[in-house]
């Protein structure tokens, strides 16, 4: 999941407290996180939160926020611009969810709001509109639909959710979406990072050991 949030440090408390409470409950149900990874504002608060709970947590930042990286990440990938580090946010991911954040996350979304109309990606959009935060867009996107300059059809593809679990249960409506096929082994290609739950049923289904070798969206799993 690509997690969008805040980088300030003055923000309201209890939006740091939602966006720990929905990265805990992802990772508890199996999740990995992806993030801008740095120390400053909600991105560093979720970083101790995956942490201190062992989710996994790949960080994508520009070299230019070398000094801000969170230290604890499981992987890190870098890039040389902020554009190419909102691709590879979403690279890989089964949903996109914007926890309460200002001008860069709200860019962050209506990129990918326009690149799922386009089908350019095909995850799920949501907004943690918690306490409301995010009504204000949602009155903006009704505007363009009263307006005719957006469908019904194409607002809907944006899910604004009240708390963290009303995301994480409509997750697991979607399921995962994973490609088998038998060669020398069984490759499986998942189309988000999830990567263990979409994997864990396919493993069971072995006899022996199970080895998995990880290749950003592809995992080999060779019955020893």
């Amino acid at each position: 999941i690509a997690v969008f949030c805040s980088a300030s440090f003055e923000i309201d408390p209890k939006y740091n407290k939602v966006a720990r409470d929905f990265v805990r409950a992802a990772s508890l149900r199996g999740y990995g996180i992806v993030s801008g990874g740095t120390i400053k504002g909600t991105m560093g608060e979720i970083s101790d939160e995956l942490h201190a709970c062992g989710g996994y947590h790949l960080g994508v930042i520009p070299r230019f926020m070398e000094q801000y990286v969170y230290p604890d990440l499981t992987e890190v990938i870098w890039t040389d611009t902020m554009a190419q580090r909102k691709t590879l946010l979403r690279e890989g991911t089964c949903a996109v969810v914007a926890l309460p954040g200002g001008i860069g996350t709200l860019d962050e979304v209506i990129e990918t709001f326009a690149l799922v109309h386009l089908k350019q990606y095909f995850g799920k959009i949501f907004l943690l509109n918690h306490d409301g935060f995010y009504e204000p867009l949602r009155q903006l996107l009704q505007h363009y639909v009263d307006t005719k300059m957006m469908s019904e059809a194409t607002m809907a593809k944006v899910v604004f959710a009240s708390d963290p679990e009303e995301i994480i249960d409509k997750l697991e409506e979607q399921g995962s979406d994973v490609l088998v096929r038998v060669c020398q082994g069984i490759e499986v290609t998942v189309k988000n990072r999830c990567l263990h739950r979409a994997v864990a049923p396919l493993a069971g289904n072995l006899n022996g050991r199970v080895t998995l070798w990880r290749m950003r969206q592809k995992l080999w799993l060779v019955a020893l």
